[in-house]
């Protein structure tokens, strides 16, 4: 994987993009709409602002901060907000400006093994009448909300610009359940599995679902003090109406993190489960072998004694002694098997 920048002795503001290197141009689409009608344009330079619409200005891609800067100047995003736009390491957060109100949000992607997940740092900024979204990835990870604007009645287009910022992170919201529910499916198949086969690769399978779950609740925490500081604050460009979705939206990252923590719970049980299961295992083990030294250690005497070599042995000049022998230590052998048995040793 290659390795992510980062920035060391350099100012504040310091716009510098941290994250995975990556190639193409910067896309960038506006959606112009009001409640009667909607357009979608790709565009290279910010169009002159009609106060009968609202603005969306969507950027997907991070890696050129020379584009990053003139549209934040554009839109009036002071640079130390930039920076943390461009650093995709950045937790969630939310800062309220002069200008407006800033978000950070982590999407969660599907990946090609449909069991997990990656992260994408969303930015979100409101101002008056514009919203503007940076996505980290070129690909648009709200064609789904967007197929909503156009349709006709589409309550977002007949709301303000802070209702659809309530859209966009209640869409990131419901993306985590998914993966809250992938998480906990992993985990049950880990759990049927850990009786049958608790094999070394198990253990790495819980501690690659551990990891999971541990990326997740770095997410997912400091996104439930992101949206409860923006629920509360008394910017004028959050409406009434609006912050009473956005704790609809803090009772659905509540129920998260509670599933979150549940899942550890149930993980680190899971993870003992393992271990008493090879512990036990381990035991049967070391049983049957003593169970067998313990046979053969009385056989071993006996064998041991007449195997001396001593001159005089009257035993050497009977002629039932090799046979006797042979089942005195077959007889020991099989009274100490039913005794195990009995004991349910074996």
């Amino acid at each position: 994987m290659p390795k992510r920048i980062r920035k060391t002795g350099l100012p504040p503001g310091s716009l510098i993009y941290t994250g995975t290197p990556q190639r193409g141009p910067i896309h960038k689409e506006l959606v112009r709409y009001n409640v009667e009608s909607i357009e979608e344009i790709e565009v290279d330079t910010i169009p002159e602002y009609n106060p009968n619409y609202f603005y969306w200005l969507d950027v997907r891609g991070l890696h050129n901060p020379a584009e990053i800067e003139v549209l934040g100047k554009a839109y009036g995003l002071d640079p130390l907000l930039l920076e943390d736009v461009l650093d995709p390491e950045q937790r969630p957060k939310f800062e309220y400006t002069e200008n407006g109100l800033f978000v950070i949000m982590k999407n969660f992607l599907p990946t090609q093994n449909t069991s997990e997940f990656k992260s994408e740092q969303i930015s979100i900024y409101l101002t008056e009448g514009k919203l503007v979204t940076f996505q980290e990835y070129p690909d648009d990870s709200f064609q789904a909300l967007k197929i909503r604007m156009r349709q006709p009645g589409s309550r977002i287009r007949a709301r303000k610009s802070d209702y659809l910022m309530y859209a966009i992170i209640d869409f990131i919201a419901d993306h985590y359940f998914p993966v809250i529910d992938g998480c906990s499916d992993r985990i049950h198949s880990l759990e049927s599995i850990v009786h049958k086969n608790p094999s070394p690769e198990l253990k790495t399978a819980i501690y690659k679902v551990r990891q999971d779950i541990a990326e997740m609740h770095r997410i997912i925490l400091p996104t439930r003090e992101a949206i409860n500081a923006l629920q509360r604050t008394e910017s004028s460009l959050m409406t009434d109406k609006t912050r009473r979705y956005l704790r609809d939206v803090m009772d659905n990252i509540m129920q998260i993190l509670d599933l979150n923590d549940n899942q550890n719970d149930h993980l680190s049980s899971l993870h003992d489960l393992f271990m008493s299961e090879i512990t036990y295992r381990m035991t049967n083990v070391m049983k049957i072998l003593t169970v067998v030294t313990s046979i053969f250690i009385p056989l071993t005497f006996i064998t041991s004694v007449y195997g001396m070599n001593f001159k005089f042995q009257p035993e050497y000049d009977i002629p039932m002694a090799y046979p006797v022998l042979w089942i005195l230590m077959i007889a020991m052998g099989i009274a100490q098997i039913i005794y195990f048995k009995r004991k349910d040793w074996l």
